[in-house]
């Protein structure tokens, strides 16, 4: 059997998902998560990819550490006050709050993928601080108990952006071949977000270049947007000469695709993706890439710090015939990134690494109760939205082998299943129950 990719808005499918409870009374929880990008004030800064050529970026690097606390001083221009501020947290190694000039602005358990906070109404113009604090171990620690040892700094990563009040708010890519596979098809769902409290118009486009880079096509539509909320556009565009270009670890050729918001005559945010024409399928127990089964040569990788050395190594494992990477939690936004321009394919984990009960007992595992589904729906949720729009990933797994099985190893693979057929879920710890579609060769350390 042979699945295909869904069109079903994610948006729309999980927007009755409970969030877990806040850890701290008064709190905030995380911003619902997206895809992971940064807006750009140019088209010139948007298309290097580099964050530090947009004027609306803060890196979050050389933060003081005190006990458990981790702060840092920023100048907010006037300019941004009147635009959205998020604050993007990673790498905590454990549960934290978001404090923004001493006034809380959220909490997050979940120390491996990226977590937001909208942070606009806790900021004053001038110099702002921001202190990221520790937290003891609560619930959420024991989905982590099983997780190796991270020598990143805490927090590392972490960064300040903003975007206009009429921005993207996400967008889900598909780049597949058309039905007579002579050529390719581009399709954008682009969630549009409204922070005004009046129905405003939104101007929003695209457009798309080739490997070689040359200009393929473009749209431009108009759409008005009810206050205080987001709506979604879509394109569809017919990209001619796309099939000899299709993305594969053999050939990692990629389009640029640069979105773009229009306002008041001028455009005013860039968002820059890269995308990789093409399908991937699973059958037979098999993963397809453009319908041939990929003969996996795979290798555990965790990113370090340092994306040169990240990229010095990921060389290293493509030229000693390593094809697949299996991660132990998210990693880092330029990882993937890096994998997609590289070539090589990569099998996504939700951060749930479940230590064994020492009993033994499968009722007592957090895999198996009821009580944390919420939980590890979020992680799993959290993990496909932000990195499902890279091409190197073919696959996505739900958690450590140790983790266990049980209902909501059984409600997180459904969960995928429905929101994305095309990607197998992979799950070592099903012990051959029915929530695993693809068995790999054991991974080179």
């Amino acid at each position: 059997m042979r699945f295909h990719t869904a069109r079903i808005p994610l948006w729309l499918l999980l927007g009755a998902l409970t969030l877990a409870p806040a850890l701290v009374r008064g709190q905030r929880p995380a911003a619902r998560p997206r895809s992971e990008f940064i807006s750009y004030d140019t088209r010139e800064g948007a298309e290097t990819g580099q964050p530090a050529r947009s004027a609306y970026y803060i890196p979050l690097s050389g933060l003081t550490a005190e006990g458990n606390d981790y702060s840092a001083t920023f100048e907010v221009p006037f300019a941004w006050l009147n635009r959205d501020v998020f604050l993007h947290c990673e790498g905590s190694r454990k549960a934290f709050a978001v404090l923004v000039n001493g006034r809380p602005a959220g909490t997050g358990e979940d120390s491996r993928t990226p977590s937001e906070f909208l942070i606009s109404d806790r900021l004053a113009e001038g110099t702002n601080t921001v202190t990221l604090r520790l937290l003891p171990p609560g619930p959420g620690a024991r989905l982590e108990g099983g997780l190796p040892d991270d020598a990143r700094t805490p927090f590392a990563g972490s960064y300040i952006y903003s975007q206009p009040k009429l921005r993207i708010d996400d967008f889900v890519i598909s780049a597949a071949p058309d039905s007579t596979r002579d050529h390719g098809v581009l399709e954008i769902e682009l969630v549009l977000s409204n922070s005004y409290n009046s129905a405003e118009k939104i101007t929003a486009g695209f457009d798309i270049y080739d490997p070689a880079g040359k200009l393929k096509d473009y749209n431009i539509k108009d759409m008005t947007v009810a206050g205080n909320s987001t709506d979604t556009m879509r394109f569809r565009s017919l990209v001619y000469g796309a099939i000899p270009n299709l993305w594969s670890a053999s050939s990692p050729r990629l389009y640029r695709v640069m979105l773009f918001i229009r306002q008041g005559g001028r455009v005013v945010e860039y968002v820059p993706v890269q995308v990789g024409f093409g399908t991937t399928e699973y059958a037979d127990g098999r993963i397809l890439r453009n319908g041939a089964p990929i003969e996996p040569v795979t290798a555990r990788f965790n990113a370090p710090d340092d994306p040169a050395a990240a990229l010095a190594r990921l060389r290293e494992l493509k030229k000693s015939g390593v094809n697949l990477l299996c991660v132990d939690y998210p990693q880092p936004e330029w990882f993937y990134t890096l994998c997609d321009r590289t070539g090589l394919y990569v099998i996504d984990r939700a951060n749930i690494s479940i230590a064994p009960a020492e009993n033994g007992s499968r009722r007592s595992m957090p895999a198996n109760d009821p009580a944390w589904l919420d939980r590890c729906l979020q992680r799993t949720e959290a993990m496909f939205r932000r990195s499902r729009n890279h091409v190197c990933i073919v696959g996505w797994s739900l958690g450590s082998p140790q983790s266990g099985n049980g209902y909501n190893m059984y409600k997180s693979y459904q969960l995928l299943r429905g929101l994305e057929p095309s990607r197998p879920v992979l799950f070592p710890g099903a012990g051959g129950e029915w929530n695993n579609d693809v068995t790999l060769p054991p991974a080179r350390q």
